[in-house]
């Protein structure tokens, strides 16, 4: 007679793996290490998720389906002047780091085991800065404005992933994100 999957096994299955991803990578993680945490045997894991790549997917799929979601609510591109899409845009990024503060460490820190994310990611974060430069000037986006944009992109990216690193306390994580948004603004 076959096995029953239960919801609360595979629940600690992603509640572990979440933390080995957090604290060791995506690279050093084991499916051993991620079985002990869990209180399940590495086989058992597979009978929940055929591969590592599977699990990591399952934590952070649903994490950045929620993030780009929150983009498309921002509609930087109609914002009236740069006070509100900075204003805005901290905001966004406080709700998702205070609900998904690992996920969203994990999916801005791992550029090579995302690709395909990274790049999206980019240009979700990089329409928010075309959308203030658009605000400030209106003079056309030149090839160095793009370099520009390029860097502000990655320094929003690696400067979130820093606050997470760095901050415990939720308020303090609140201010540290808004100020860090209002230099990009």
């Amino acid at each position: 007679m076959p096995q029953v999957l239960k919801a609360h096994v595979k629940e600690e299955i992603l509640k572990s793996g979440l933390s080995e991803f957090y604290k060791t990578g995506y690279d050093k993680s084991k499916i051993r290490d991620i079985a002990i945490k869990s209180n399940v045997s590495p086989g058992n894991i597979y009978r929940y998720f055929t591969n590592k790549e599977q699990l990591f997917h399952a934590i952070i799929t649903p994490v950045y389906n929620e993030l780009k979601i929150m983009f498309g609510k921002l509609n930087a591109a109609e914002a009236s002047n740069t006070e509100t899409l900075a204003r805005d845009f901290a905001d966004m990024l406080v709700q998702i780091v205070k609900k998904h503060r690992y996920e969203i460490h994990i999916i801005m820190s791992n550029e090579t085991i995302l690709p395909h994310v990274s790049k999206e990611l980019d240009e979700l974060v990089g329409n928010v800065i075309i959308s203030n430069f658009k605000l400030k000037s209106s003079k056309d986006i030149s090839d160095y404005d793009k370099i520009m944009i390029k860097a502000y992109t990655e320094s929003v990216k690696k400067g979130l992933v820093k606050i997470i690193e760095e901050t415990n306390s939720k308020s303090d994580l609140d201010a540290l994100i808004g100020d860090f948004i209002k230099i990009f603004f």
